[in-house]
């Protein structure tokens, strides 16, 4: 087992200058293994009930059985969720610990679907291990060391589906947060490193309270020795779910590796993106 560190929980802490010990406590049940055995099971190398999850792709049966298996891990860990319907393929799944304040959430997300085809007859496979098995880990992760704690304020995690037709699953849920968000934070492809430069990525919006938020992630960072090197895009890229928050002016950041340019992922939406192209020394720190 090795510690690591799910930033929004100094978050929920309010304390920005000092170490806490509830996240001392928590950071030391995350593991590495859990992580990586969850990528195992959403790419379709580890079976999910004595079944393979060959494709994510939207109203196809492994992305209703990726959802079943979300539904699973939460029920195990005593977390209850909500099943949002928004459309007659995209169900999104939104898991909560109540807090001592039930009026003010903070939300950590990713998306859970995945580019393919609902072709059955496909015999190529986009795994998405990347993108975003590796975000969906760490938000499972997340619930999964954060269950028998009660914070200040109420977390919830969201697991998006449908962000890859244009952001449709979290577009349907965000005005629900209308004036009781403290803030999101979502994890879209977080373990890719091409050359071990640890370069991690927090995409901002316009809103001051976005630009706030960006600049304490990247002070947690600091704060508790987490060997990355965090830098602020601003204006950030608004095209994974984060977006659909900016869209309604509310707080969030984007975490994730470097999108653009020679060092993205160039497994990206391809059936090469597996779990043997992941840096997982790097996808640890970054969850």
């Amino acid at each position: 087992m090795k510690k690591g560190l799910f930033v929004f929980v100094l978050f929920v802490s309010q304390l920005a200058f000092a170490q806490h010990s509830t996240v001392q406590q928590i950071t030391q049940l995350i593991n590495q293994d859990s992580l990586v055995t969850y990528v195992k099971q959403l790419s379709g190398l580890l079976p999910v009930d004595n079944q393979i999850i060959k494709t994510r792709y939207t109203g196809t049966p492994g992305n209703l059985l990726t959802e079943q298996f979300i539904k699973q891990k939460l029920s195990s860990w005593g977390v209850s969720y909500d099943e949002v319907v928004f459309s007659p393929t995209g169900t999104n799944i939104i898991a909560k610990i109540e807090g001592r304040r039930t009026d003010k959430i903070l939300m950590i997300g990713a998306h859970f679907d995945a580019v393919g085809t609902s072709n059955p007859d496909i015999t190529v496979y986009y795994p998405g291990a990347d993108d975003n098995a590796s975000g969906t880990a760490a938000v499972l992760e997340a619930v999964r060391v954060c269950a028998q704690h009660q914070f200040p304020i109420t977390l919830h995690f969201a697991f998006w589906d449908e962000e890859e037709q244009s952001l449709v699953g979290s577009r349907a849920s965000a005005p629900d947060y209308m004036n009781k968000l403290v803030g999101y934070i979502n994890h879209d492809m977080i373990a890719w490193s091409m050359n071990n430069d640890s370069v991690v990525e927090v995409h901002t919006g316009n809103l001051s309270t976005s630009i706030e938020m960006a600049q304490r992630v990247v002070n947690i960072i600091g704060l508790y020795n987490i060997p990355l090197k965090a830098q602020i895009m601003n204006p950030g890229n608004p095209n994974s779910d984060h977006g659909a928050f900016w869209q309604n002016n509310l707080t969030a950041v984007g975490i994730n590796e470097i999108y653009d340019g020679p060092l993205m992922n160039p497994h990206w939406h391809r059936p090469t993106d597996s779990l043997s192209k992941l840096n997982i020394p790097y996808f640890y720190q970054v969850s």
